[in-house]
């Protein structure tokens, strides 16, 4: 399971430092899911509780999102993203051939 923290991690970014975080994560993202580890994927909000278990164990729960907020803010930048990553995935497969 991966956790990422910091729904704003975006703010104070120039478009194009945006761009290129972006490009990264896509195309990192995309190799996760060509390389069949990811099983799914569903953004969690922001608001949550910490639940006390026995013997001093927590459980944080979040409500689970139809959307990642950073998509819902800059679409444009994300389907560009998104479309760098499969276009460096299908140079890879094509390399790899």
């Amino acid at each position: 399971m991966l956790l990422f923290r910091g729904p704003h991690w975006d703010k104070g970014l120039t478009p194009d430092q945006l761009q290129r975080a972006m490009d990264k994560v896509m195309a990192w993202f995309e190799g996760l899911n060509e390389g069949g580890k990811i099983k799914s994927a569903q953004p969690l909000g922001a608001q949550g509780r910490i639940i006390s278990g026995t013997n001093g164990r927590c459980v944080e729960v979040r409500p689970i999102l139809a959307e990642c907020p950073i998509f819902q803010r800059h679409p444009d930048l994300v389907q560009r993203a998104r479309e760098r990553a499969v276009q460096a995935e299908q140079l890879w497969v094509a390399a790899a051939a």
